[in-house]
């Protein structure tokens, strides 16, 4: 058996093991999880890459001072930033559940009798009364939604540490491992620190190389009140404390993190909220945390007793035991891929936020470049695995009670972005978190569904928290956009899509089709027979008519078509491989045919983002009407040329018009760089990828949004699968509606010699490519599941059936 399979059984039989309020949410979702475990088999199976260290290690000469120079661990579920300083350093401490508030069902009962009277004033054009309707009677009770928070902190002083030369912080990407040495008085000193998923555990080692020199001070502090820290026997401390109330729902989360420590010599003394170790020549501290969350509905977990069974599970753990289980987990998913775009050893001698000086100084470092790439898969591995929350807004890394926006799970873009990179860089299970909460969501949608709209199905608004919270909330010209659960539900057929595990999609399926019900109901015939959403936003966004007449709240808008569009052809889809629903895919059919199609605006050449000719009051980065561009895929170069170009005229157009401080980072870098990829359009793919490293990059490498004022993971998640795109696209379908890859569609002429390993393509394909001098060298496929194989690079195209867990080479000229 390989060692993949048997370290999914070992997940397994963990959960198994764990104590009752543990195992209760990650049992209900066993399915997911087993399939999950499938995937890490056959991919891991087919792809193991080594990666070269030093290639994908960030490094710095001196501690962060701030914490956008911090850098992140974590092992899916929990984690930190640690700044790394010789005498004083802080780790910014997570757990994924410790939000605001409690459970909560967000639903404004018997709103539906408000849809009509809404929906009158929309046709007749009252923009301003529509609004205010909208904001009076339709929004969720409340209209605000529960808030990210950080744990707290945990402080390590060494006193006489603030002198120190040879200074080196690094973060070895392929072993999730932090290392950090110094030398102090001709002694060297070395920290490594590291986030263990198998072990559940921050374990942090203090080492030097002349005996007796290990001496510290530690403690927890947190913003949270109330909050209570205390001593845990002769070598221990702990923290405890409540979230928040917001929004006038109580806080309900109960946490608890705990610290041991172990000394090799030396001794361990306590003194009021301190442990202090003196004269040890090593000494390892293990950290664990928890919170009372069962489930969304649930928090009757004891915090208490969950760290204690950690705790007591690795009680005959050495940290090199711990070290050595957290390395071969974590380097069975990073290792999956490796990508080489001329990155060279000289470069890897510079230190990471150098080389960011370096491209701003207006020369290249590929080795960068390949960084940034790893750094989000390392992110998702980091911050979402089989039975963890989801990426949020800011990951699990907030660095105060008050991430940006709430660091909510936002519909209309960002929690979507986030997994964009896990199916195509070979990180499926990292998948997993989202496809569980659409599960929740689906339930708590249900009711939104009924009450709001008087509809079937379910149906989810652009934000959700852990309270899974699916009414429309914020403002009526924001919360009453309708998508959420249709493009959440794409996941589940890209899962499908990528896996081809029919089992899966069996499971599934009734969820897509209860997000495809709630639009039977919801649709309604606009004013040119079209059927339409009603209300209805344009991502956000605020249109102004060539009379001056401003508004929001519209009906059918582009991206609304094409979002339903694609969700009803999953559908489609799903029923034909599944063969089941005849009926209903019939009435799918008939109600796509009615949707309005994408248009071009006959006066200005661009792709039109309303049902009417109008333009954005102020230009934004939200590309809306270039959603079947991507993440969809109706929109494409080859099959639909005309919309393609005037993609293309409406991105010129825009992006010189989009205010400074939103031109780039989070989904603005993301949804930009992927559509030019998709398009065709390398350099200007490749100048997006420049200008996030030179203008939205912290020198962590997370990439900030506004100028520096928040982080948002999914401008690292959007620049990794943007980089996925331009060198394999797999969204395009033959005539049979089996996908076809095209091979480079978006080299770029900064990476004309290169190889990257272990892409994965829809139907279950994994590739190893080599380019030199802008052309394809080789290419070779790994065919998972036999599905017929369709490759096109260059005007050639060949066509292949193939057979499961078989391998095909091909040459450049894609001859076998």
């Amino acid at each position: 058996m390989s060692p993949t399979l048997i370290h999914s059984l070992e997940k397994l039989t963990r959960i198994e093991s764990l104590p009752a309020t543990n195992k209760s949410n990650i049992v209900n979702r066993i399915p997911t999880f087993v399939i999950a475990v499938i995937t890490i088999f056959v991919a891991g199976a087919a792809n193991c890459h080594a990666n070269d260290s030093s290639k994908v290690t960030l490094w710095y000469d001196r501690p962060a001072v701030s914490w956008s120079e911090s850098l992140p661990i974590g092992n899916g579920r929990w984690g930190a930033m640690m700044h790394g300083d010789p005498a004083a350093d802080v780790f910014y401490l997570n757990e994924e559940t410790v939000w605001s508030g409690g459970p909560h069902d967000y639903t404004n009962v018997g709103s539906h009798q408000y849809l009509e009277p809404l929906r009158k004033l929309i046709r007749e054009e009252k923009y301003d009364e529509a609004a205010e309707f909208g904001a009076a009677h339709s929004l969720g009770v409340p209209r605000k939604q529960q808030g990210y928070q950080n744990l707290g902190k945990l402080h390590l002083e060494c006193q006489g540490h603030d002198s120190y030369s040879d200074y080196r912080r690094q973060l070895d990407l392929s072993t999730g491992l932090v290392e950090i040495k110094y030398k102090v008085g001709g002694a060297t000193f070395t920290r490594q620190i590291l986030a263990s998923h198998p072990d559940d555990v921050i374990a942090i080692r203090l080492s030097c190389d002349q005996p007796g020199k290990i001496s510290f001070t530690t403690f927890f502090s947190t913003e949270h009140t109330p909050q209570n820290r205390q001593h845990v026997g002769t070598n221990g401390l702990n923290i405890t404390g409540t979230s928040s109330s917001r929004n006038g729902i109580e806080g309900k989360i109960h946490f608890e993190s705990q610290i041991q420590v172990s000394t090799e010599g030396g001794s361990v003394s306590t003194d009021e909220n301190r442990l202090s170790v003196t004269g040890a020549d090593a000494a390892t501290l293990v950290l664990v945390a928890a919170t009372n969350y069962v489930d969304y509905q649930d928090v009757s977990g004891d915090p208490q007793s969950r760290c204690a069974d950690c705790l007591s599970k690795i009680q005959q753990s050495s940290f090199a035991d711990l070290k050595k289980r957290h390395i071969a987990d974590h380097r069975g998913l990073f290792n999956r891929l490796s990508l080489d775009l001329g990155g060279t050893e000289s470069d890897a001698s510079i230190p990471t936020d150098r080389l960011i000086q370096k491209m701003l100084a207006g020369e290249h470092s590929a080795l960068l470049e390949e960084q940034l790439f790893q750094f989000a898969r390392y992110l998702s591995i980091a911050g979402a695995r089989p039975g963890t929350q989801p990426l949020n807004l800011v990951g699990i890394w907030a660095e105060g009670l008050s991430a940006p926006w709430g660091g909510k799970w936002t519909l209309n873009i960002n929690a979507e972005l986030n997994t964009w990179p896990t199916e195509t860089t070979n990180l499926a299970e990292c998948h997993e978190p989202l496809l569980a909460l659409i599960e929740d969501v689906r339930v708590t949608g249900r009711k939104v569904a009924r009450e709001h709209y008087k509809c079937g199905g379910f149906v989810v608004h652009h934000n959700t928290d852990l309270w899974r919270g699916a009414a429309p909330v914020d403002t009526s010209i924001h919360g009453l956009w309708t998508l959420g659960g249709a493009w959440l539900s794409r996941h589940i057929w890209e899962h499908y899509d990528f896996s081809r595990d029919v089992e899966f999609l069996r499971k599934s399926y009734p969820t897509m089709r209860e997000a495809a019900e709630f639009f039977v109901d919801y649709l309604t015939q606009d004013k040119d027979g079209y059927l339409s959403t009603c209300p209805a936003i344009s991502f956000e966004q605020t249109f102004i008519l060539a009379d001056g007449r401003k508004g929001r709240l519209t009906y059918g808008p582009t991206m609304d078509n094409q979002i339903l569009y694609d969700l009803f052809s999953n559908c489609i889809a799903a029923t034909k491989v599944l063969d089941i629903d005849p009926d209903f895919r019939e009435q799918l059919g008939a109600i796509r045919s009615k949707l309005r199609p994408t248009k071009i605006d006959s006066k200005t050449g661009r792709l039109m983002e309303w049902a009417f000719p109008a333009e954005q009051t102020v230009v934004s980065g939200q590309t809306a009407p270039l959603w079947a561009i991507s993440p969809g895929r109706a929109i494409t170069p080859h099959d639909t040329p005309e919309l393609a170009a005037a993609a293309v005229k409406h991105l010129v157009y825009t992006i010189p018009k989009i205010p400074v401080y939103q031109r780039g980072g989070s989904w603005i870098t993301g949804t930009l760089l992927n559509e030019w990829a998709r398009l065709g359009e390398p350099e200007q793919a490749y100048k997006t990828i420049h200008k996030a490293i030179t203008q939205y990059l912290y020198p962590n490498l997370m990439m900030h949004f506004y100028t520096q004022k928040y982080f948002q993971i999914d401008g690292n998640m959007g620049t990794c699968a943007g980089m996925t795109e331009m060198l394999m696209q797999s969204h395009r379908l033959s005539d049979s509606g089996q996908p076809i890859v095209d091979l480079l569609p978006a080299l770029p002429q900064a990476w004309p010699t290169g190889s990257v390993s272990g892409l994965c393509g829809r139907g279950a394909f994994v590739f190893d490519l080599q380019w030199r001098n802008g052309k394809l060298l080789q290419v070779d496929v790994t065919s998972l599941k036999g599905t017929p194989l369709t490759m096109c690079y260059d005007g050639k195209a060949i066509v292949l059936e193939t057979e499961a867990n078989q391998k095909y080479h091909f040459d450049g000229n894609l001859s076998r």
